[in-house]
């Protein structure tokens, strides 16, 4: 029988239509401000509904450098913002956690849905583009949310989703 383990929750990070950080966040909960609106990053017109959860105001680079920006999904870039924030709330700094002590566990149902739009867009205007060179497909996989926060808060042990 395998032994419980304690879990302890030190820090919150929260990105969300209506609040990126805890404080914004629980001030639009408060407020009764739901974050549900009209559709901007992409064209709706011809859709049956025009009107989502949808985050309008994260910055990456607030989270991350440039570099990091460019290359991850937006889906990861949330999680690793909100991995980011819980640490900062929480006080652990660099080097609190031993690498092979953190853990990162991400629940998601739905891969990197912009990567896959990219690389979709780019075989469909290459045709004649070898499949082995859409390896950005690889980010669209869901199980590279969790390895991508896991380095970039600098764990080095098990990340899953």
């Amino acid at each position: 029988m395998v032994k419980p383990r304690r879990v302890v929750i030190t820090g919150i990070g929260v990105v969300a239509p209506n609040g990126i950080g805890k404080d914004a966040f629980w001030e639009a909960l408060l407020e009764g401000r739901s974050g549900i609106g009209r559709l901007s990053l992409f064209d709706v017109d011809g859709l049956p509904v025009r009107i989502a959860g949808e985050v309008t105001n994260f910055v990456p680079e607030h989270f991350m450098s440039m570099d990091q920006s460019k290359v991850l999904a937006r889906q990861t870039q949330f999680g690793l913002a909100a991995a980011k924030m819980a640490l900062w709330d929480s006080g652990i700094t660099d080097g609190d956690v031993a690498p092979l002590n953190g853990r990162v566990i991400v629940g998601t149902s739905f891969p990197n849905i912009d990567v896959l739009e990219r690389a979709l867009r780019l075989s469909l205007d290459k045709p004649d583009l070898s499949p082995r060179s859409v390896t950005c497909l690889l980010k669209g996989n869901p199980f590279s949310n969790a390895t991508e926060i896991s380095l970039a808060v600098g764990f080095r042990s098990s990340a899953r989703v």
